[in-house]
């Protein structure tokens, strides 16, 4: 193998007359391939690679009409595998007045997710938003994250048996036009939880619990937890109460 210089061009010698394939691999982007597919003959052959087409985003993050500083964005190409995109995704963090910027992205449509962490709409890691944007190259593109205050609500108490369950993660999501938001907690000492501000309609409600098995509701092992969910319909300016209760069972391990 071999690295390019600075002017962008590499040599690699003592190779065997046959066809290859060339990987390219670059940490700030994704690995891509280049197939010559004839012997080569001759002492040196020419080869052109690919050239890598970039561009940027930039935009304001924003609660309802108010600016959402230290929130983090981040992008990842849709034609990736979600593991590949774990590894490759680009991420920044929005100033005081909401902003973002990223650049240098090769082009492309990019599935995106705002998340916040410990502050007043959520308590633990959780996007806020997902979606998706195109970045074309030589390009800066505006877009914009709106994350809506809705005027519906969810609370009720998660129980082990007949006891309280605390610090029982509670995660909820809903979908309004091609796009995903998220809000979450955990339950208090009481094993009480309520979350506000969400958007009416359909949603999808899971509570993870590590200690516990329950055989009569939709449960799934997730990691070392077990996690159970919920369809519900949240209605324009009410609550939704909603108590779950685990059973006492073997403790995961």
């Amino acid at each position: 193998g071999g690295t390019t210089d600075g002017g962008g061009k590499v040599r690699i010698d003592h190779l065997l007359s046959r066809p290859y394939d060339i990987a390219i691999r670059d940490p700030r982007f994704f690995p891509m391939s280049y197939t010559i597919d004839k012997n080569l003959e001759g002492p040196v052959i020419p080869v052109s690679l690919v050239v890598i087409q970039t561009g940027g985003v930039e935009g304001v993050v924003r609660y309802g009409s108010a600016p959402a500083s230290d929130v983090t964005v981040s992008l990842y190409l849709s034609s990736l595998g979600r593991e590949y995109k774990l590894q490759r995704q680009f991420s920044t963090q929005t100033a005081r007045d909401g902003a973002f910027g990223v650049d240098s992205l090769p082009s492309g449509l990019y599935e995106y997710s705002a998340h916040a962490t410990e502050n007043e709409w959520t308590q633990i890691d959780m996007p806020l938003i997902t979606g998706e944007l195109t970045v074309n190259p030589g390009a800066i593109a505006h877009h914009d994250i709106v994350i809506p205050i809705g005027t519906a609500s969810i609370s009720g108490r998660v129980s082990l048996g007949s006891a309280p369950l605390a610090n029982v993660r509670v995660d909820i999501g809903t979908e309004s036009g091609g796009l995903t938001y998220f809000r979450s907690t955990r339950t208090g000492n009481d094993g009480t939880y309520a979350i506000d501000a969400l958007l009416p309609g359909e949603a999808s409600i899971y509570f993870m619990h590590s200690t516990s098995f329950d055989a009569v509701h939709t449960e799934d092992r997730f990691g070392q937890s077990i996690r159970r969910h919920h369809p519900v319909e949240l209605a324009t300016g009410s609550n939704t109460a909603l108590d779950v209760q685990f059973l006492t069972g073997t403790q995961l391990i």
